[in-house]
């Protein structure tokens, strides 16, 4: 049980739950409801009425939205057992998000996190450097399983690098996907840095992408972010590489996790708890 997770590897988290005793207590009846709920679905009788309605219970929208706050927390607990600063890179399929952290390892041949024309990234890839958990994201738009294990991911991140094709405007489906990470306005806000990919473009199409870019966050999430335009291309041309915008990137990452290590514990902490209030 989630319960169980805390206890056995955070004592202050645990008082936390306990000393909220309407979250304690429901998580209480919930542990109980599961026993009986696995009960029901081991039994050798289906259509039973009891099973009937249990399965209709699971199906209801509140159960979905109350499974998905329950693996928040549990990811947020599981993932605050680590100490060091973890960086996730999401976006679609094919973003350029593997070779955005090539380049960022300095890895000119593209062989530390793996790209191609064809989907290379379909679980989530951890490198360490320089004391930072770099973590590559498969596309949330593959399947089921690996947007499970991206958002997962993006829960549990202190930095998240949205990774943008920059040919055009943001499309439909990525905000829906910035939508849908189960944090707060304020956390996204505080995580979020957008990085624009492929920007080997000329300086009128920069300007109309970072004016658009910057109206359709302001209009769905209500802050404004200045956007990090890079070229993969350019840094692999060692002539060409001060241009690429990888370097500058590259600083402004370890300084940003440099000025939040003083209040990272904090930090992550308050998300654990902003998601054991949500489930009621």
């Amino acid at each position: 049980s989630f319960i169980q997770l805390i206890n056995a590897n955070n004592k202050d988290y645990h008082i936390a739950i306990k000393e909220n005793s309407s979250v304690f207590e429901f998580y209480t009846k919930a542990n109980s409801l599961s026993e009986e709920i696995e009960k029901l679905s081991a039994n050798d009788f289906p259509y039973q009425p009891q099973n009937i309605v249990v399965k209709k219970i699971l199906k209801d929208k509140f159960f979905e939205n109350l499974v998905c706050d329950i693996n928040e927390a549990n990811v947020i607990a599981k993932s605050n057992q680590s100490k060091e600063p973890r960086v996730v890179v999401c976006g679609l399929l094919k973003a350029g998000k593997s070779s955005l952290l090539n380049s960022l390892f300095k890895n000119t041949n593209d062989d530390l996190f793996a790209v191609g024309r064809t989907r290379k990234t379909a679980k989530n890839q951890i490198e360490n450097n320089n004391g930072i958990s770099f973590i590559d994201t498969p596309g949330t738009d593959a399947n089921e399983q690996d947007t499970q294990g991206a958002y997962d991911a993006y829960i549990a991140s202190d930095l998240l690098l949205f990774v943008h094709s920059g040919e055009r405007e943001l499309v439909s489906q990525e905000i829906d996907m910035l939508k849908k990470i189960p944090i707060s306005k304020e956390e996204l806000e505080d995580k979020l840095e957008i990085v624009v990919t492929n920007s080997d473009l000329s300086f009128e199409h920069i300007n109309e992408l970072k004016a658009s870019i910057s109206r359709q966050i302001q209009e769905n999430f209500g802050f404004t972010k200045e956007l990090h335009f890079v070229s993969n291309k350019l840094y692999k041309t060692e002539k060409l590489r001060s241009h690429s915008g990888i370097d500058e990137l590259r600083s402004f990452i370890y300084s940003k996790v440099e000025a939040n290590k003083a209040k990272l514990s904090e930090k992550r902490e308050q998300a654990l708890l902003n998601a054991i209030n949500k489930i009621k």
